[in-house]
C-alpha cells in the first residue's frame, strides 16, 4: 500500500476539486462557443470547436487523476505534505515550477486579453493551416479596440475562454508535470543506486569467485529496474492519446500561439520520460561491468550477454506492459494511415 491509499479523504478531497474544476472549464468553454456575440470566434475555431475542447480537457482531467493518484502515488503525497521535512531535489523542482507558473499565467493574461481578441479583430489575409480557409471574412467590417462592439465580438470570448486554458493549463498541467518531473529524478536515483550495489556485489565476487552470484546478483538489478519503470507504460499510454487527440483532431480549435503553447506543454511533459533513457545508460554500464566481472574470472560471457543485452530488457519491458504496445499503435496510428480515415470523417484537414 502506498502512502497515499493511506489517506483516502486526501484521495476523495483530490478526485473532488479535479471535478469541480473540470465543470467550470467545461462551462466556461461552452459559454464561450454559444455566446451571440461569438461568430468571429465559432468561425475561427469551427462551430464544433467546443466539443473537441470538452474532449481535450476531459482527457487532460482524467490523465491528472491518473498520473497524481495512480502513477505517482507515493511522489504526490510527498509533493503536497507542506509540513513535512522535503528533500532537496523537491524543492528545487517547486522552486522551477513556481517560476513555469508565475510566467505561464503572465502570458496567458496577455494572450486572452490583447493578443488573441487582435488576432481575431485582425487576421492575416492567409490563414494558418489549421483554421478554415477565408474565415477572416467573417471580421468585416474591421473593428478596432475601443470601438463598439469590439469587446463583445472579440474580447468577451476569449474572457470566458480564460478559465478554460487556466485550469487546464495551471491546475491540471503543472501539478501533473511538476509530480511527474519528481518522480523521475527519484526513480533515476533508485537505479543509480541499484547500479552501485550491484557493483559493489561485482566486487564481493572477487574475493569469493562465483559465477552463479553474479548471474543472480544481475537478475535482481533486472527485476529492480523493470519494476521501477513499470509506471510509465500508462504515462506513455496517457501522452500518446493526447499527443494523437491534438494533432489529428483539436489542433482545429487553437491559434498559432495556442499551438505552440500546446506542444510547449507537452514537450515538458515528455521531459518526464527523460529518465527511462538516463536510467538505460546506467543499465548499459552495469551491463558491461557484469561482462568485465565474467572475462576476469575466466568465464565465458555469450550466454549473460545474449540473456542481458539491451535489447533483452527492452522485450522483457514489453512483454510486461500491455500499455506500451497500445501506445504504439496510436503513435504509428496517428502519423500514418489514420489521416485518409479522418479526412473521410471530416475531422482532419
Amino acid at each position: 500500500m502506498n502512502t497515499l491509499e493511506r489517506n483516502p479523504v486526501l484521495i476523495r478531497r483530490i478526485l473532488i476539486a479535479i471535478s469541480i474544476l473540470w465543470m467550470i472549464s467545461s462551462t466556461a468553454v461552452i459559454v464561450a462557443y454559444s455566446l451571440p456575440s461569438s461568430t468571429v470566434w465559432k468561425g475561427a475555431f469551427g462551430e464544433n470547436g467546443a466539443v473537441f475542447e470538452l474532449v481535450r480537457s476531459l482527457i487532460i482531467a482524467l490523465g491528472t487523476a491518473t498520473t497524481l493518484l495512480q502513477i505517482f502515488p507515493n511522489e504526490t503525497h510527498e509533493f503536497i505534505q507542506l509540513r513535512q521535512r522535503k528533500s532537496v531535489a523537491l524543492k528545487w523542482i517547486q522552486l522551477a515550477a513556481l517560476v513555469v507558473v508565475t510566467a505561464s499565467i503572465c502570458y496567458m493574461i496577455w494572450h486572452h486579453l490583447y493578443y488573441g481578441p487582435e488576432f481575431l479583430a485582425n487576421p492575416p489575409k492567409v490563414s494558418p493551416p489549421q483554421m478554415p480557409p477565408d474565415w477572416y471574412k467573417l471580421t468585416e467590417p474591421r473593428l478596432h479596440r475601443g470601438e463598439a462592439g469590439y469587446f463583445e465580438k472579440y474580447q468577451l470570448p476569449y474572457l470566458w475562454y480564460f478559465p478554460y486554458s487556466f485550469v487546464n493549463i495551471i491546475c491540471f498541467g503543472a501539478p501533473a508535470l511538476t509530480v511527474g518531473l519528481y518522480a523521475s529524478v527519484k526513480k533515476l536515483v533508485a537505479v543509480h543506486k541499484a547500479k552501485g550495489n550491484l557493483l559493489t556485489a561485482f566486487q564481493n565476487a572477487n574475493l569469493n569467485p562465483d559465477t552463479k552470484e553474479i548471474y543472480r546478483q544481475f537478475e535482481l538489478f533486472c527485476i529492480n529496474f523493470i519494476e521501477i519503470f513499470s509506471s510509465y507504460s500508462v504515462l506513455c499510454l496517457i501522452l500518446a492519446v493526447l499527443v494523437a487527440f491534438e494533432y489529428r483532431i483539436a489542433y482545429k480549435t487553437q491559434s498559432l500561439y495556442g499551438v505552440l503553447w500546446t506542444w510547449f506543454g507537452y514537450t515538458l511533459a515528455f521531459s518526464d520520460l527523460l529518465a527511462i533513457f538516463l536510467a538505460f545508460s546506467y543499465y548499459e554500464d552495469a551491463f558491461q561491468q557484469g561482462s568485465r566481472q565474467l572475462v576476469e574470472m575466466g568465464e565465458d560471457v555469450s550466454e549473460f550477454e545474449s540473456k542481458n543485452g539491451v535489447l533483452r530488457i527492452l522485450n522483457r519491458i514489453l512483454i510486461r506492459h500491455l500499455s506500451l504496445y497500445v501506445t504504439l499503435g496510436i503513435i504509428l496510428a496517428t502519423f500514418t494511415f489514420l489521416s485518409p480515415l479522418l479526412r473521410l470523417l471530416g475531422l482532419s484537414a
